[in-house]
């Protein structure tokens, strides 16, 4: 993670019982009042200076859950049957397009590659896919 985007990430100063740990989760320290702690998407809090370094020079997801640390707030937690690898609206446009035709049918469709693969793992279907 690079350092503009670590400074969007929120920070707080901690006061007693104001966050859901009272340790930090990197250094295994606990927090003093006053400490300058980063809010991650996923709401877990670290000391500013662990998760920084943490962040910048080990991976850019979370030491506790792996969420990464570049999705927005607003992204629902991760669950077990989250997928490991999303296509976001934005990664679509660089999807090859794919051409299916469902057995039977003379119709041949256009479609982005990840809508090809739910197809493929439908059990109720039988088709046949092609890269354009």
């Amino acid at each position: 993670m690079n350092l503009r985007d670590l400074k969007l990430l929120p920070t707080l100063i901690y006061r007693e019982n104001s966050v859901s740990s009272e340790t930090c989760a990197i250094c295994l320290e606990d927090y003093i009042a006053d400490e300058k702690l980063r809010v991650l998407p996923c709401q877990h809090e670290f000391h500013a200076t662990c998760v920084d370094h943490w962040l910048t020079t080990r991976r850019s997801f979370c030491p506790i859950c792996k969420r990464d640390a570049h999705s927005r707030v607003n992204d629902p937690p991760a669950t077990e049957n989250t997928p490991l690898l999303e296509v976001h609206r934005s990664d679509r446009a660089i999807l090859p397009e794919v051409v299916i035709s469902l057995r039977g049918s003379s119709q041949v469709h256009h479609v982005a590659s990840d809508t090809a693969l739910q197809l493929l793992m439908s059990a109720d279907r039988q088709t046949r896919v092609e890269n354009v």
